[in-house]
């Protein structure tokens, strides 16, 4: 069959990883938005980019036979992974095998929820403040046998554990999804849950949902707003992207995925920081 669809699981139009960038650093987000618009491969994106397409295209052909249509106008997970991995390179290429068994031990695991599968990585469009456009793609939205509403996202890790749960419950990409599911399903909304891959053996599964966090969920919106337009006063100003202040500090600078990508840049300025990695 020809012309099935190819689901796009990465970043939405216009999401959370701006002002997480820049509520983190506003030069790293100058960096990675106004100069270095190239983001870095790295590993652990790749891992999660693969797995996530793998799982997104199961559970649409699972909803399309929940709703008694053809299943085959998607493309299986393994079709999926291997359209998609050439473009994240040698990487990519090299984590193609291993996030298919990631993908098919999910599979293997869920297939059988009782849920009715809502949307899969489709992007929802937001006005916040009146003013700021914002989007965000979750990796599902399913209801659940008693007609809650969950909205799913799917994790990569090296360890499952309870810390990470935690972690994430002050995340502002769940604090707005809980928001957002409040506003539009209202009491039928159960709220956020996350399904843990660990990627490392003995490749465990565990699904959890975040602590709960009402005052960030109702800090959320003003948090994202007010970035917008400080953002907004940054351009209008015309700051030179070298110019908007670093945070330099460890904790903005080394994150547990490793050292910050412009680590160097900001050490040495642009042009040394390229001759040395050249």
């Amino acid at each position: 069959m020809t012309g099935k669809i190819l689901l796009d699981s990465g970043p939405s139009a216009r999401g959370l990883h701006r002002i997480e960038a820049w509520l983190r650093c506003k030069l790293f987000f100058a960096l990675r938005y106004l100069v270095l618009t190239e983001g870095a491969d790295a590993e652990a994106l790749v891992r999660g980019s693969l797995v996530h397409v793998g799982c997104a295209h199961r559970t649409a052909r699972r909803r399309a036979i929940q709703r008694g249509e053809d299943p085959n106008v998607y493309y299986q997970p393994d079709e999926a992974i291997a359209l998609v991995a050439p473009k994240f390179g040698s990487t990519g290429l090299r984590l193609a095998d291993k996030c298919l068994q990631l993908v098919q031990g999910y599979i293997a695991r869920y297939d059988q929820d009782r849920y009715e599968i809502l949307q899969v990585e489709e992007q929802v469009e937001m006005t916040l403040g009146g003013q700021h456009y914002f989007t965000q793609r979750y990796d599902w939205t399913g209801r659940d046998p008693a007609g809650k509403v969950w909205i799913f996202d799917i994790k990569t890790c090296a360890a499952v554990s309870k810390a990470l749960s935690f972690a994430y419950s002050l995340s502002g990409q769940f604090l707005i999804a809980q928001a957002y599911g409040q506003a539009k399903y209202g009491r039928d909304f159960g709220g956020v849950r996350l399904d843990f891959v660990q990627h490392t053996p003995p490749h465990k599964l565990e699904r959890n949902n975040p602590m709960p966090a009402p005052f960030g969920v109702s800090r959320i919106v003003d948090t994202i707003c007010r970035a917008e337009e400080e953002i907004a006063r940054y351009e209008a100003e015309g700051v030179e992207p070298l110019k908007y202040p670093g945070s330099f500090n460890e904790h903005a600078c080394f994150t547990r995925y490793g050292t910050c990508p412009y680590f160097t840049l900001c050490q040495f300025g642009i042009d040394r920081a390229f001759k040395i990695s050249s």
